[in-house]
Formats: C-alpha cells, sequence, structure tokens
C-alpha cells in the first residue's frame, strides 16, 4: 500500500523530476536524483533498523504546485483564507504560473532522519500534515533573546557541534509529536527541528499572513544579516 501510494506520487510528480535530497549525517544537499530514483532507495530500505549502516536521506523541498499531484493536495481552508499568495497575489500573474511555488510540499522521509533547528524562510508559517509515520518537533518560541541566541548559533564556528536546544531556557523548549492524520500548523518565527523515528511521508505548505507581520519581518532581517535565505 505504501509502495503502490509513492509510486503514484512518482508517477504525478514524474519520474524523472530531479530533486534535491538533505544527507541526513552531514545536513548537506544532494542533487543528482530523480524522485523515481530515491523512491526506489527509499523502499528498498524500507524495513531496515533505523541503526542500519546504508545512508539516509530526507526529501523536504519538492513542490508539487505545478504538477498533476496538485489536485489532490489542499492547505487547511484557514490558511487558504489569510495565505497571501491566495488573496493579494495578482490574478493575471497567477494565472501565468509567475507566483512564489511553497504552498505545497511533499516530504518523504526515511527513518532516523535529523532537520537541525531553523526558521522557515521569510518567516513564513508553515502547515504540517503527516500521511504515514510519525514526526517529532523540538520547538523553541521567537523570543528576542531566543531569536539573539539563534543569530549568534548561526554565525558560530562551532554550530555543527552545539545542539542549538542546549543554550535556551529548558523550559521554553518543547517537544510535539505529530501522528498520522494530524495537522500542525508552525507560526512565524519559532526556531524547530525536526526528528523522523520512522519512515514517513508528509505534506505541507509555507504561506505569509497579515496577522504576523512584524515577526516576518523580523525573520526576514535575521537572514540578510546571516546571509541565510
Amino acid at each position: 500500500e505504501i509502495n503502490d501510494c509513492l509510486q503514484f506520487i512518482s508517477n504525478a510528480v514524474g519520474n524523472d523530476t530531479k530533486i534535491t535530497l538533505i544527507n541526513v549525517l552531514c545536513q548537506s544537499e544532494v542533487n543528482g536524483w530523480t524522485i523515481s530514483d530515491y523512491i526506489n532507495y527509499y523502499m528498498s530500505n524500507f524495513n531496515n533498523n533505523v541503526n542500519s549502516n546504508y545512508k539516509k536521506y530526507n526529501l523536504i523541498s519538492l513542490e508539487i504546485s505545478l504538477t498533476s499531484l496538485t489536485k489532490y493536495i489542499y492547505p487547511p481552508k484557514t490558511i487558504r483564507c489569510i495565505d497571501w499568495i491566495d488573496q493579494v497575489w495578482p490574478i493575471n500573474r497567477r494565472s501565468q504560473c509567475d507566483y512564489p511555488r511553497v504552498q505545497k510540499y511533499c516530504l518523504i522521509s526515511m527513518a532516523d532522519s535529523y532537520t537541525d533547528f531553523h526558521i522557515d524562510f521569510g518567516g513564513t508559517s508553515v502547515w504540517y500534515h503527516v500521511v504515514y509515520g510519525r514526526k517529532i518537533f523540538y520547538m523553541i518560541p521567537p523570543t528576542n533573546n531566543n531569536l539573539l541566541l539563534y543569530e549568534d548559533w548561526l554565525c558560530s564556528s562551532k554550530q555543527n557541534q552545539t545542539f542549538f536546544g542546549n543554550l535556551v531556557n529548558k523550559d521554553e523548549l518543547f517537544q510535539i509529536e505529530i501522528l498520522p492524520g494530524q495537522t500542525m500548523i508552525i507560526p512565524s518565527g519559532w526556531i524547530h527541528a525536526v526528528y523522523t523515528p520512522e519512515n514517513s511521508l508528509v505534506f505541507g505548505g509555507n504561506f505569509l499572513h497579515y496577522y504576523s507581520i512584524l515577526k516576518q519581518l523580523q525573520v526576514f532581517i535575521i537572514e540578510q544579516r546571516t546571509n541565510v535565505a
């Protein structure tokens, strides 16, 4: 059943579609794979123990708005009512596919995947729906002090050796587990890391809106200062 689901996704996106993966061990980008390559690799290791020595990859940047898969995936209605792309982007440009394609992502993660602490680009908020598998989020609120600590951590030469969660007050580090069928919305600016304890399929998307303008601008300024986009 899972294999059929992933094959359907591959066919809908286009089997030869080039993708960018994350090498989980070194948190670096890997190019040169197609979606079909990755799904075959993913399924061949599907039942392996998370401690096996095969390389673990994470697909988190596959945007599907311009594929045939888009007609099956919709952000929650609440989000569609406030998303600036849906509400204020010029209709004529939207009809020509001239708009930021960040609303619909397909995330296919191998067991034991990890994404280190980050803030989503541009201070965007995020919706996140788990189809199968589990996701564990480590969430830190975007207080002014935490954002300063985060900026210092981004610029530190020891970033890769430092767990950012150890730098904040323990009562400001929250763990949230998302199970199949559940949807989470991450507010603008929240600093978070993501651990995948088992193979998972997730759909999600990013959005800007009127209710977090100041926080969105604050994150944008941090990105400019740290050269992180």
